[in-house]
């Protein structure tokens, strides 16, 4: 009779190439930190749903390697094994070390039990010549307990070490594996040093620039750190560049090495005042933790703010873009890069004469590539202080994008902190000619502002950007940037910005000629996956003003085309009128990215003030929960707003196993054939938590104020309904 066996190794590898791992939670989970002296992150497997095979500091898994939430030994998690398969961590280990590694292992089905199971063997093994330098073997039965396996080595010496969990068992073989483990025989671990910070905190005027160092040298070690006030941990940002900080907050920093406990914690606390200076854009600071409408009282771009603003000055020297045209002829570029080239490494302003336009791009598109690759006709990269100025002149080109501006760290592989600043872009109008998708994207840049322009003669592009079709593009880490009195009048979406803090749309204009959603606030969580790691803090936007604005959709509206999408805590939607869209906000959360991390800071804030529909049956929608996991939320308030031809008030019908709550809709006047009502999915209704409505002014037609997605009364729900 032939006898299968199983055959699993915890193999430590040598690999060359040293990976830093990036943020992944910033609240105190249990992978988030080894339990010293184990080295190991995420020891006993949990979290599923947090694990990438590509993360170089958990888990990484292959072949039948995959979670499971049966037959845990501890926690709700393990790794199992259906046929062969790995899991395995990359750590930095100190060469003449002993080390002792070990692992639970269990053994399920398809194994035969007469040869006494199958075999648990662990391996330390240089990838580089692949032979054992240690090992150790015990049977394991099936359905046995669960059974701790051991050896003792030294790693291989050099570069990185890679802990391997290899089944090499016959297919239809099951195996589960818990609670790994690998730390010095001794169990001590050496501290890692400390570092300076300068400046170590204060109150300063603007932007706080501030360097994180060593005093020596330490091989393999990483500065990392938060700004929300937690300590730093294995998943925090790397630092690689002094940091840029934009808002009052305390900043912490630590030494982290795989194979030393982690150094002492460097903390300041930084307050930061506005900055209007003589020329150039102004900068508000983001307050974290305050209300988004108390934020907005004092803004420099809220025309009620003491220091409001309402003219830029421009630096000198200035250029005429029109002479510089015409002292180049074979231009392909209407003379702007030439004029570009003229004006010094710090910076200055074109001029755009509308008299002697329109301003033509010929350029065949460059590729540029940075986090996110754009074909464009001009790429402005890694420049500051630049400000493009008209009275009115038309910038045309079949781009597929006009203008680029990026700082190109992603390329240096830096994070995002140190990016391109003070971009001004006033009374230009971009003509994509029926061909271009947009007119400026930026990558990675703060204190930019837009103002009198007009984007017109624009079409989506899905042959270059499927998802992100715009006609203006902020992503990329971007901070302070506006948008006022512009007219967005044909093509895709109208104006994306990814991930924005401290940003808005102001007294705009969006015309029927946008195909898809006109103002779209997307998360930029792109910023903080697996080892590319560009910002401490989850990119999901964050203090935002949409105010004053006019949308008039198609005819007939597509379907599901929403006038404000929102994927942010701490925006305020107040003053604007829409018409004719399918839903006029669609209320989002950046609480549940694609990758599933926490919250940053508390969720909530969303205000919806003072707004004015004409023909939007749906007021709102959320269709993601309004409310991060953990922390606490401010309540979301729809409040004073004017509809008419309206059906529904608030849909919600999120697909999320999340709590949706604290939802405020009073002091509104809503009008429909039907008394608009709020539609709850009916699988989700338990989960709908101190949802309030009115006193509101409703008319129409009587009947159920909450029902489920088929008209059904619902309850049983925590909806509290007094009308008026």
């Amino acid at each position: 009779m032939s006898h299968s066996r199983l055959s699993l190794g915890i193999a430590v590898l040598l690999v060359g190439a040293i990976l830093v791992c990036d943020v992944r939670a910033r609240t105190p989970v249990a992978w988030a930190r080894p339990d010293y002296p184990n080295l190991l992150l995420n020891r006993s497997f949990e979290g599923k749903a947090h694990a990438r095979h590509d993360n170089p500091t958990e888990w990484q898994v292959g072949g039948g390697a995959a979670w499971s939430g049966e037959n845990a030994r501890s926690g709700r998690a393990v790794v199992r094994f259906s046929g062969p398969g790995w899991a395995g961590q990359r750590l930095r280990l100190l060469p003449e070390t002993e080390y002792e590694a070990s692992v639970w292992v269990r053994a399920g089905t398809g194994l035969q039990s007469e040869d006494g199971g199958g075999t648990v063997k662990i391996q330390f093994a240089t990838s580089g010549e692949g032979k054992d330098v240690a090992a150790s073997s015990e049977s394991v039965a099936p359905g046995a307990e669960w059974q701790r396996i051991t050896v003792r080595s030294q790693p291989p010496p050099g570069g990185r070490t890679f802990v391997r969990i290899v089944f090499e068992g016959p297919e239809g073989a099951v195996l589960w594996a818990d609670d790994a483990s690998l730390a010095p025989v001794d169990g001590e671990l050496p501290t890692a040093p400390a570092l300076t910070m300068s400046p170590g905190g204060g109150t300063f005027e603007g932007p706080a620039y501030v360097t994180l160092e060593l005093s020596g040298d330490f091989p393999g070690g990483t500065i990392r750190y938060t700004m929300d006030g937690t300590e730093p941990n294995a998943f925090s940002a790397p630092y690689s560049k002094p940091l840029r900080i934009t808002g009052s907050m305390t900043l912490k920093a630590r030494v982290f090495h795989d194979a030393y406990r982690p150094g002492p914690t460097a903390e300041g606390r930084f307050e930061l005042k506005p900055l209007v200076p003589q020329t150039g854009v102004p900068f508000y600071p983001i307050r974290w933790g305050h209300p988004v409408e108390e934020w907005w009282k004092g803004h420099v771009y809220n025309p009620e703010s003491p220091i409001f603003v309402k003219e830029v000055a421009s630096p000198e020297p200035r250029v005429n873009v029109a002479d510089v045209r015409d002292a180049h002829p074979e231009t392909k570029t209407a003379g702007i890069v030439e004029a570009l080239a003229r004006l010094p490494e710090s910076g200055g302003t074109l001029w755009f004469p509308k008299d002697r336009g329109p301003y033509e791009l010929t350029a065949p598109a460059e590729h540029v590539v940075d986090q996110y690759g754009a074909h464009c006709q001009v790429a402005v990269l890694r420049r500051s202080n630049l400000h493009f100025v008209s009275d009115g002149a038309v910038i045309r080109g079949k781009g597929p994008v006009h203008f680029l501006f990026a700082s190109l760290n992603f390329r240096r592989g830096q994070n995002m902190q140190n990016p391109v600043t003070n971009l001004l872009f006033k009374g230009l109008v971009f003509d994509g000619m029926g061909e271009a998708a947009g007119g400026v994207y930026c990558f990675n840049a703060h204190d930019v502002l837009v103002e009198d322009c007009t984007f017109r003669n624009m079409r989506p592009r899905r042959d270059i950007a499927p998802d992100h079709v715009q006609t203006f593009l902020a992503r990329a880490c971007c901070e302070n940037v506006w948008l006022r009195r512009c007219r967005f009048e044909s093509g895709g979406h109208g104006a994306i910005v990814d991930g924005l803090f401290n940003g808005g749309v102001l007294d705009s204009f969006f015309g029927p000629g946008i195909e898809s959603h006109p103002l779209p606030f997307f998360p930029n969580t792109d910023m903080n996956i697996a080892r590319r790691q560009m910002s401490s803090l989850m990119r999901h936007c964050r203090y935002v003003v949409v105010s004053g604005n006019t949308f008039q959709s198609r005819r007939p509206p597509r379907g599901g085309v929403r006038a404000v999408d929102l994927v942010a805590t701490e925006a305020l939607v107040t003053g604007n009128r829409a018409v004719g869209y399918p839903i006029f906000v669609a209320l989002k959360n950046g609480g549940i990215p694609p990758h599933n991390w926490p919250n940053m800071f508390p969720g909530g804030g969303l205000m919806i003030l003072d707004n004015t529909t004409e023909n939007v049956p749906i007021f709102a929608s959320a269709e993601w929960q309004l409310d991060g996991p953990g922390g606490e939320q401010r309540p979301h308030v729809i409040r004073g707003n004017t509809a008419t031809g309206l059906d529904t008030i608030l849909r919600i019908d999120h697909s999320h196993d999340f709590e949706f709550r604290k939802v405020e809709i009073r002091g509104n006047r809503l009008a429909g054939e039907k008394r608009p009502q709020v539609v709850i999915l009916r699988r989700i209704a338990d989960r709908v938590h101190n949802v309030r409505i009115g006193p509101n002014e409703i008319s129409g037609e009587a009947r159920p104020p909450v029902v489920d997605e088929k008209g059904q009364p619902l309850e049983d729900v925590d909806v509290r309904v007094e009308q008026q």
